[in-house]
């Protein structure tokens, strides 16, 4: 509702701040405000519908200014950081050409005077960027894809990409979806009342004075080029221009599509400017003119409808499940904030992690700090840096005493290699897994359940090779830094991979891994490091598949052997993406595959 609030206030002050009638205000104001561009992401990704910055954006460029609003446009470009990168890009290209309009505006007299408050609205952008997490686990990973891909077609404007609209929907590829920018029947009306009124050489007013539009049109003409991108999609056929590699920005922005928004709304603003020229000057027409404003109005409505009826059943529909808040035990999350102040979860997966509404929910309720926030993307380099860290802490049992650790049943055979666990409890609440440090220190400490470090790790049957390939016997013992199982085995994924078996019987022997390496010409040779129950076991240097045998001795065995289990890491010092190496667009860190196991 803010978005569509917004979108109007500043259409209006646009429209009337340029000397445009009131009545075609309202009418410009009316398109602006129920584009279908907004409406359509009013069923996705909602964020982007806070398209009111763009025509914030045009009011600060457009509007009769000597100097450059500095404390505007920062304000516009501080929420724009805020609400969706998407629209600081945007937004950044029509700041520069503000800049460049005051430049010419002054006969380059005030050029030098620009500079420190540039410097100064750059250095504030970035600080609000890095204070909200977009350099960080948040940031799209190197080698994403998607540019030109999720692009603009070039049938955008005339195709409403549905069946229940007047026009009928045409054939585009698979990711135009995200350059939608259907001007709808009532724009493309009013664009041929426009046309038809300069063929026509009807007389117009004289227009009040305009900043200059070469920046202006530059900046739009460059919006639409990234639009379209490298990929030129026309209906269901595309043209590429030229291949462009891994580039960040393009990574971050591969939706490029979506930076068509601005050209739809340049075009409606040059139709409402348009046509309130003309009507000031055509006094026997007027009162057809705005019979046939309301009618396109009107038009547009009817146009859209199917559209917004979809959302709305969308929205309201039936079956969807009221919130009814997050089910905690108060009093045990009370007891734990009187002795910590923060609640953070190890090996965080970013957004794939199913309870950080809950884990949100507790820090937000208990004023705790955490590491569990709504993502929308991540960037597995970043996390990977972090799970090696995570790797440490649990290895050396060096955690922050103000700190509740989440864990989960993967973190149990690192965990229980950890130094002076005794002084740790690891209990369950509410489904979370807790390790609460230094806990036996604590007041309460006996009103807590230790839970056990082994449960539902399966036993490993001796002398058995198990598979690992899609659905073998194998799968159930694999813990972390695994890919998905495939008909040869499966991939690691990242500089780390790990297994765990229980072992009760009696101690083994030997472990066998069967391991066929990623190689290629950049990568000619993977070096693995076998770590078992925390003592280095084996080094190989892998050229071609091979079966690695370990031996486990008396003293690996009774790094655990209470817990009755065997941790076995494979640190994979040579892994690689094939997509950095060219080969594809696979994007995991591959460095060998595990075909089979067997424990003697």
């Amino acid at each position: 509702m803010l978005c569509f609030v917004a979108q109007a206030l500043f259409a209006w002050r646009l429209f009337r701040g340029m000397s445009v009638s009131v009545w075609i205000s309202i009418v410009g104001t009316f398109l602006v405000t129920f584009s279908p561009i907004i409406i359509y992401r009013m069923s996705q990704h909602q964020s982007l519908a806070g398209q009111f910055l763009l025509i914030w954006a045009f009011g600060l460029y457009l509007l009769p200014s000597v100097r450059m609003r500095w404390k505007e446009w920062l304000a516009c470009l501080v929420c724009s950081i805020a609400i969706h990168p998407y629209f600081t890009a945007m937004l950044s290209v029509f700041w520069l050409a503000d800049a460049w309009k005051c430049t010419i505006s002054t006969h380059r007299q005030r050029t030098r005077e620009l500079f420190l408050p540039a410097l100064t609205t750059g250095a504030a952008c970035l600080g609000v960027m890095w204070q909200l997490g977009l350099f960080g686990a948040a940031s799209v990973p190197s080698g994403a894809t998607g540019f030109g891909f999720y692009r603009f077609n070039l049938n955008g404007f005339f195709n409403p990409m549905r069946e229940d609209a007047l026009l009928p929907p045409l054939d585009v590829g698979g990711g135009d979806y995200e350059g939608y920018a259907y001007l709808g029947v009532g724009v493309l009306l009013l664009g041929l009342l426009v046309g038809a009124l300069r063929l026509l050489r009807v007389e117009r007013r004289t227009s009040p004075a305009c900043p200059p539009l070469r920046p202006l049109i530059v900046a739009l003409l460059s919006l639409f080029l990234f639009a379209i991108s490298s990929t030129i999609g026309v209906g269901p056929y595309e043209y590429e221009l030229f291949s462009i590699k891994s580039i960040p920005a393009l990574e971050t922005f591969r939706s490029s599509g979506r930076f068509i928004w601005p050209i739809w709304y340049a075009i409606v603003i040059l139709f409402i400017l348009d046509i309130d020229s003309c009507i000031w000057k055509t006094q026997r027409i007027r009162g057809a003119l705005f019979a046939f404003l309301i009618l396109i109005c009107t038009v547009q409505v009817f146009d859209l409808y199917g559209l917004t009826q979809s959302i709305r059943e969308n929205m309201m529909r039936e079956n969807a499940i009221p919130y009814r808040g997050i089910p905690v035990t108060t009093d045990k999350w009370s007891e734990l904030r009187s002795s910590y102040d923060t609640i953070r979860l190890l090996h965080n997966p970013g957004p794939s992690y199913s309870d950080w509404k809950k884990v949100s929910f507790i820090a937000a309720n208990w004023k705790m700090k955490t590491n569990v926030v709504c993502l929308a993307r991540r960037n597995d380099d970043v996390l990977a840096e972090q799970a090696v860290k995570d790797d440490v802490t649990l290895a050396h049992g060096t955690f922050d005493p103000n700190t509740v650790y989440i864990i989960t049943k993967h973190d149990f055979a690192a965990l229980s290699l950890s130094p002076e666990l005794q002084r740790h409890t690891v209990t369950e609440l509410d489904g979370l897994y807790l390790l609460l440090p230094n806990w036996a220190g604590k007041a309460h400490r006996n009103t807590w359940e230790q839970t056990s470090l082994w449960m539902g790790i399966p036993e490993m049957p001796f002398d058995k090779t198990l598979s690992t390939a899609q659905k073998g016997e194998g799968l159930p013992y694999l813990e972390r830094g695994w890919s998905g199982a495939e008909e040869g085995g499966v991939w690691s994924d990242g500089a780390q991979a790990s297994l765990i078996f229980c072992t009760k019987e009696r101690p083994p022997k030997e472990i066998s891994l069967a391991l066929y390496p990623f190689l290629s010409e950049g990568c000619p040779v993977q070096e693995v490091e076998i770590w078992v129950n925390g003592t280095q076991s084996a080094t190989v240097a892998l050229t071609k598949e091979t079966v690695v045998d370990v031996e486990v001795t008396d003293t690996i065995w009774d790094a655990i052997s209470q817990r009755h289990g065997l941790y076995v890491v494979l640190k994979l010092k040579n892994a690689v993406r094939p997509s950095d190496l060219g080969l594809g667009k696979d994007m995991r860190m591959l460095g060998v595959n595990l075909k089979a196991i067997t424990v003697r």
